[in-house]
């Protein structure tokens, strides 16, 4: 694995990481608090709420996601498959890591995929964000972060 594909999956893993927390931290929906902040998902939503998003942009966020689910829907067999291949590699008594490492490789190069899709799909969506919008998130994501670290 000296080719680098460990610093990839990483570099692959935390930009899945920050895109699922923006995500995540616009897309409000109408659960109670209570509900919100006793699942990650929820949290993350809640931060959402904290955007005081315009109609413009809650319609805009409505409209960008829908191609969003569309994409991941069409891929989910492929994923279930890659997901199937990993778990019967493993199974075997004696697995071959090369193949491990090969189908961990797919799975990665197919989450990038995706994360460049969505980017382009949130891109318009960002630019119609404020200054204090923007802030919102980054204080919300940081304060998620230092959560992460402390545990």
């Amino acid at each position: 694995m000296g080719n680098g594909k460990p610093k990839g999956l990483k570099i692959a893993l935390v930009v899945s990481l920050c895109f699922n927390l923006f995500f995540l931290s616009v897309v409000g929906v109408m659960l109670s608090t209570k509900q919100m902040l006793n699942t990650p998902k929820g949290r993350l939503m809640y931060i959402g709420r904290s955007l005081k998003l315009t109609t413009r942009q809650k319609m805009e966020l409505s409209a960008l996601t829908k191609p969003i689910r569309e994409y991941r829907r069409e891929t989910r067999q492929e994923r279930i498959e890659e997901i199937d291949e990993l778990s019967g590699e493993l199974a075997k008594n004696n697995p071959d890591y090369e193949k491990i490492n090969h189908i961990i490789g797919k799975m990665a190069e197919a989450r990038g995929k995706f994360l460049g899709f969505a980017a382009e799909q949130l891109e318009s969506f960002l630019k119609d964000l404020t200054l204090e919008q923007r802030q919102i998130i980054v204080k919300k994501i940081g304060s998620i972060k230092n959560s992460m670290i402390s545990q």
